[in-house]
């Protein structure tokens, strides 16, 4: 009994035993699976969210880039600076001599005419950034502002009617007079040339044959004749030539009133030192424009936060 007894009771521990092992398994193995569920919950997370960061910054540097291509090498002028331009401009106006400029020289009337063209071109080109230099938008100024404004544009206006009507006229005179295109000579050439065929001698009865041949290509739907002409007499053909006239124009730009040129040039020398004063004081002039204008818009500010606007 004793042996029987151990051995019954050593089969139900083991029994007893091999449950709780398999129970222990399973839960292990759900255990696992939950991790690995969670891991890959979390690595699908950080892929999403790398990939939302990638966009946005490669969006962020794509308008960055635009806006520099934009505005590339472009920077602009403030009043201040467009204010020291135009001051720097009057020393490069050309000077006079004090016996006058000669009319009688003709390149160093021109020399000089082109100098002074060439400063207002520049002065013109600089006051046509004075109005995005002074932009702002309508209601981001003040009444004071408006009419500060208003006044700096029309002395700007009248500095350039008086340089347009009583300086450049005569600039233009010396450097673009007026001329007209005519032919200043004509080379005529002849020379022989073959006139592209042959003349038969008749016969003596006056008479040609001709023979016509026809060639039919295998390959083709169409047959090719082939006409050869020959003379009855046995004499060679004569081969012709025409003589061709070619005859080629040269053309030369030609003052029309020569005499109209000079008188330009002796204005211009006449007038040279009072065309300088004119230029130089509508440039002096515009720098204390300038100079007042800031001034004004700093005392409004002070009443108006908003500032000066164009």
């Amino acid at each position: 009994m004793s042996g029987a007894g151990k051995k019954r009771k050593a089969t139900t521990s083991a029994s007893a035993s091999a449950p709780a092992s398999a129970a222990s398994s399973d839960s292990e193995v759900a255990l696992t699976s939950a991790a690995k569920k969670k891991v890959k919950a979390t690595t699908s997370t950080n892929g999403s969210s790398s990939a939302s960061a990638a966009a946005a910054g490669a969006k962020k540097n794509n308008g960055k880039g635009k806006n520099k291509a934009s505005n590339d090498g472009y920077e602009p002028l403030t009043l201040p600076q467009i204010r020291v331009k135009i001051a720097a401009l009057g020393t490069k106006v050309p000077s006079v001599p004090p016996s006058g400029l000669d009319h009688t020289d003709s390149p160093l009337v021109r020399k000089w005419a082109q100098s002074l063209q060439s400063v207002i071109e520049e002065f013109n080109l600089l006051l046509c950034c004075v109005s995005s230099a002074t932009y702002k938008w309508g209601s981001d100024r003040s009444g004071a502002a408006d009419q500060n404004l208003g006044v700096l544009s029309s002395e700007l206006g009248n500095a350039q009617d008086q340089i347009s009507s009583s300086v450049t006229p005569r600039l233009t005179n010396v450097l673009a007079p007026v001329v007209d295109l005519v032919i200043a000579k004509t080379v005529t050439t002849k020379k022989m040339d073959p006139a592209g065929g042959t003349s038969h001698t008749p016969s003596p009865n006056g008479s040609t044959s001709e023979k016509a041949d026809e060639q039919t290509d295998p390959t083709a739907d169409s047959v090719v004749t082939a006409t050869n002409t020959a003379a009855t007499t046995p004499s060679q053909a004569q081969s012709t030539e025409i003589e061709v006239e070619t005859k080629v124009n040269h053309f030369v730009r030609e003052q029309v009133d020569p005499a109209f040129l000079l008188l330009c040039n002796e204005i211009l020398c006449r007038n040279a030192s009072m065309l300088r004063q004119v230029v130089l004081a509508n440039f002096h002039k515009i720098d204390r424009v300038i100079g007042d204008y800031e001034k004004a818009t700093k005392k409004d500010a002070q009443h108006d936060g908003r500032g000066f606007a164009y």
